[in-house]
């Protein structure tokens, strides 16, 4: 099932944090279910399609999650349905490449890691 909106892959990280910013939101400040939607938005495709069949999409929230929210490791792979917080943290690695991949940094920054 799609989201109400149009196909979204040409849109780029930029029109994303422009949205947030819109709204009232820094992304350092965004909640969990708010970079999830939008990641889901970014790839086109609907938050349970994300959470279930796109790795990269559900990488890169694992990894903004982390980085933008005090979730822990275990609140973290609940929220996203990994069996323990080992697949968060594994999540969290690759979509941190994923991230420096497709120009995330440039837009979000570089933080650093939440221990």
């Amino acid at each position: 099932m799609k989201v109400d909106t149009p196909q979204l892959e040409n849109v780029t990280t930029g029109d994303l944090v422009a949205e947030l910013n819109s709204r009232g939101h820094n992304p350092e400040d965004a909640k969990a279910e708010q970079i999830v939607s939008l990641i889901a938005r970014r790839y086109g495709i609907d938050r349970t399609t994300l959470l279930t069949k796109h790795k990269e999409g559900k990488n890169v929230a694992a990894y903004l999650i982390r980085k933008c929210t005090e979730l822990t490791w275990a609140e973290l792979s609940d929220m996203l349905g990994y069996s323990d917080h080992t697949g968060a943290v594994y999540a969290c690695k690759k979509g941190e490449q994923t991230y420096e991949a497709e120009g995330f940094s440039t837009i979000w920054g570089n933080t650093e890691t939440k221990q």
